[in-house]
């Protein structure tokens, strides 16, 4: 096939291409969601006789078709294009192309048989790295595709022709369509998210509330990956699983749980055989401490572990002991190791008690002068420890920046008002930092200031032990809105969060998340085929219809829902994402068992002290498709 221009290349491929423009162009429209569809006699549009590209018409912000012609050769493929956007607005071209790049990399996780087929076929990455593709930057451009060579006389052989009409018609065509559907599936779940995320900006405190199974917790921890990253991820690298570990507090609650846990109280201590009581910064205030720090924008000794060992070391090669002397009084001391590479500080006296000087401690010295016990010992071997090893320090200021984000899962099993205590007060969104300070309870037991002390600038042994809720502290709770434990919340308490309810419908969007279900022992995902997630969805609506949908006017009494629950008892897909446990040797799933194992017992209780109740179950377990109805004859 020969061609005079690159003008009549693409009026010959336009023309080839037959009635697939008209299917493109629907599909495209059903796709990006347009209002009427683009030009249905054309796929690709030539503008400018200065260029030597085409794509599909409408598709520079999206994931595009894309010819080439220059230096002899054809180039065709998908492309991902982040150099100009067509019209002013604040977004970058960045922001509009990231989400069909994260589609082609999701798709490329799992495995996608088209991807495959066409790599396999010689299709590769002819402009930029496939493995760049997760740092695309402005001004940047990648096309997955194919080159073809032509003579000098611009001859194309039938060949190579003819085999490019038939993989834009068909395989191209599938890994377009595949690249916006996995965008839209990402779309939709982070609606829900972002929503949640926005709540969460404005408030510094939110609920998530719902159904059993509706994927509360699962949202909180993508929700807090969102504040810290600026987007979820799949898989964390070493260093941002560090820093999520370092930024993302959780603990559950439960009825024993109580404000000594949470935010301070007496623990034992066992110091030279003797047993005694110290008091101990809970999960909640120790969190704090480390986003106050970070929000104060203090420098942080980042390899402090590393050059710890190394005084450890120092010490046990010197007969396991240090001679120091105290900076104000001059008195002599020791300093020593036990066996879990602890320090302590003897004094020089008869019948000295061995005084415990935690890593923690030390550290808190170092970097902020922050003194909690041991004043005399602290600063003298903190001292010695600088003078030491000063010019090994690695320095990092904090980014004031930085979000910390604590869930409490189940919230409401515990006793709010008993391990919150005086947090009441500190942490209503109007009284954050320094306007929410309280004492805490234990209080009186200190009398050095502490970071919070020192942050409102109280120096006074007297007045110590003040605690704050940082600004850039955010917290989020989960609880089912069908607990009996519900009740004890009080209104106090409701008054200072956000309330969102994730819903039985919204909790579907997990079944398309790979991430949800789980990895194998080869590290892969455990996420079934879509066959079997649209088999789901559809047992769900079945039973979710019967447990409470709207009533309708003549419906008849075997169509209606069960008289005293609600949508509050909906079952979410967190029940379901338990099917990848029953597998049959034949590679299908054993729905049975989903339904003995997980799904009867928790209908029976909603159902606990009705009449009719085997009816009832009975009905139910026929929506599912349960194969033993006879057992509930």
């Amino acid at each position: 096939m020969k061609f005079t221009s690159f003008e009549t290349l693409i009026d010959r491929i336009n023309e080839d291409l037959g009635d697939f423009k008209s299917k493109f162009a629907y599909k495209r429209k059903e796709l990006a969601d347009l209002g009427k569809a683009p030009n249905r006699n054309v796929l690709f549009k030539y503008i400018d006789s200065d260029r030597d590209w085409a794509i599909n018409e409408g598709g520079g912000t999206e994931i595009q078709y894309h010819l080439f012609y220059r230096d002899n050769t054809i180039g065709y493929g998908l492309g991902f294009n982040a150099q100009y956007v067509p019209f002013a607005n604040e977004m970058s071209p960045v922001a509009y192309i990231k989400p069909f790049v994260s589609s082609y990399l999701n798709l490329l996780k799992q495995k996608n048989p088209i991807i495959i087929k066409l790599k396999n076929d010689g299709f590769a990455f002819i402009e930029g790295e496939e493995k760049d593709l997760n740092s695309i930057e402005n001004d940047d451009y990648y096309l997955f595709g194919k080159e073809i060579t032509i003579d000098s006389s611009n001859n194309i052989s039938d060949k190579d022709y003819n085999q490019m009409i038939d993989y834009l018609k068909n395989d191209i065509y599938k890994l377009y369509v595949d690249i916006w559907e996995e965008k839209i599936k990402a779309t939709k779940t982070n609606e829900n998210m972002v929503n949640a995320m926005n709540l969460l900006t404005a408030n510094h405190n939110l609920i998530l509330t719902g159904a059993p199974g509706t994927g509360k917790t699962y949202l909180a921890k993508q929700i807090a990956q969102q504040m810290i990253f600026g987007e979820t991820k799949e898989d964390l690298l070493e260093e941002e699983q560090k820093m999520f570990n370092e930024q993302c507090g959780f603990v559950q609650f439960h009825p024993s749980y109580d404000y000594t846990d949470f935010v301070e109280g007496l623990r034992p201590k066992q110091d030279a055989g003797n047993v005694g009581f110290e008091r101990k910064d809970g999960v909640f205030k120790d969190f704090c401490i480390k986003a106050l720090k970070c929000w104060n924008g203090e420098q942080q000794i980042t390899n402090f572990n590393d050059i710890y060992s190394l005084f450890i070391d120092e010490i046990i090669e010197s007969n396991d002991s240090l001679e120091l002397k105290t900076l104000v009084q001059g008195k002599n001391f020791n300093v020593k190791v036990n066996g879990n590479q602890n320090l302590y500080a003897i004094p020089q006296t008869e019948k000295a008690t061995p005084m415990p000087i935690t890593k923690k401690m030390l550290q808190e010295y170092l970097e902020k002068g922050l003194i909690v016990d041991w004043k005399p010992y602290v600063t003298a071997i903190g001292n010695y420890f600088k003078s030491r090893y000063d010019n090994k320090f690695i320095r990092k200021e904090s980014d004031k920046n930085a979000k910390y984000v604590f869930i409490i899962d189940e919230i409401n099993r515990g006793e709010v008002s008993k391990i919150f205590g005086e947090l009441f007060f500190s942490i209503d969104p109007g009284y954050r930092g320094k306007d929410g300070k309280a004492r805490t309870q234990y209080a009186n037991m200190q009398t050095n200031p502490n970071v919070f002390d020192n942050a409102l600038g109280i120096n006074d042994p007297n007045n110590c032990g003040h605690f704050f809720v940082p600004e850039n502290v955010y917290i989020i709770g989960t609880m089912n809105d069908i607990d009996r434990s519900v009740e004890s919340m009080d209104f106090a308490f409701r008054r200072r969060f956000a309330f969102k309810e994730m819903t039985a419908e919204e909790s579907k969007q997990m079944l398309e998340s790979k991430d949800a279900w789980g990895k194998d022992e080869d590290d892969n995902s455990r996420q079934p085929k879509q066959s079997v997630i649209d088999e789901i969805n559809k047992k769900m609506d079945a039973i979710n219809h019967i447990i409470w949908h709207k009533a309708k006017d003549g419906e008849k009494e075997e169509e209606k829902s069960i008289d005293g629950l609600s949508s509050a008892y909906h079952i979410g897909a967190s029940y379901f994402l338990k099917l990848v446990n029953y597998k049959n040797e034949d590679g299908s799933y054993d729905y049975d068992q989903l339904w003995e194992n997980h799904l009867e017992g928790l209908l029976l209780e909603y159902m606990r002290g009705m009449v009719d109740i085997q009816k009832k179950i009975k009905r139910l377990a026929k929506a599912f498709g349960y194969s033993n109805l006879t057992k509930y004859e």
